[in-house]
């Protein structure tokens, strides 16, 4: 009689490519996280920019309002004056009419 043994290796013993250690898995995720830390650190800082710009246009819409309601209120103040001088007018003219009776 004539045994043969034929023994099954376990999945993995025989890949080609072989471990390389801890460190190259810690380096590995080293990367992935700086990877992503990176893409969010991207993506925080295009959103604090369109914030920004977004801000700064609601200012800059606020200042021109600002600005034209001060030139309405200018406006109004020149217009009052002159319907005061002239009120101031016509209360002198109706005293000289007054007086004339």
């Amino acid at each position: 009689f004539c045994f043969f043994f034929f023994f099954q290796a376990e999945d993995g013993i025989r890949d080609v490519e072989r471990s390389r250690g801890l460190g190259d898995v810690y380096k590995r995720q080293l990367q992935e996280s700086m990877n992503a830390y990176e893409q969010e650190y991207t993506s925080v800082k295009a959103a604090h920019e369109k914030n920004e710009v977004l801000r700064k246009q609601a200012l800059d819409q606020d200042l021109a309002e600002a600005n034209k309601l001060h030139i309405e209120k200018q406006n109004l103040s020149v217009q009052k004056e002159m319907l005061v001088q002239e009120l101031e007018e016509l209360q002198v003219s109706l005293l000289d009419y007054c007086s004339c009776l």
